[in-house]
């Protein structure tokens, strides 16, 4: 019987550190001095898992394309296991 329940629990644990953590975004857009555009993802918890800035744009949120990209790249986020690697890979 323990031969059979370690390599279950082993497994287990492997598959409960690869779920979906909710991940979030916020835009944040200076038109002066220069246009800017920063994206922030989020973690559940509040914390900052991944920021990019934008120079010479202003991301219009409204747009339908824009809040898809946004969310598919969230997406994404939640599915990379936080704190380990690279995490612009996951993005690719």
């Amino acid at each position: 019987m323990k031969g059979i329940l370690l390599p279950f629990l082993l497994l287990s644990g492997v598959a409960s550190a690869h779920t979906c953590q909710p991940v979030y975004w916020v835009v944040e857009s200076v038109r002066q001095p220069d246009p800017v555009s920063i994206v922030r993802f989020y973690s559940a918890s509040d914390r900052v898992i991944y920021e990019e800035i934008i120079p010479g744009t202003l991301l219009d949120v409204s747009s339908p394309r824009v809040q898809r990209h946004l969310s598919r790249t969230a997406k994404r986020l939640s599915r990379y296991p936080q704190g380990t690697g690279n995490l612009l890979a996951c993005l690719r």
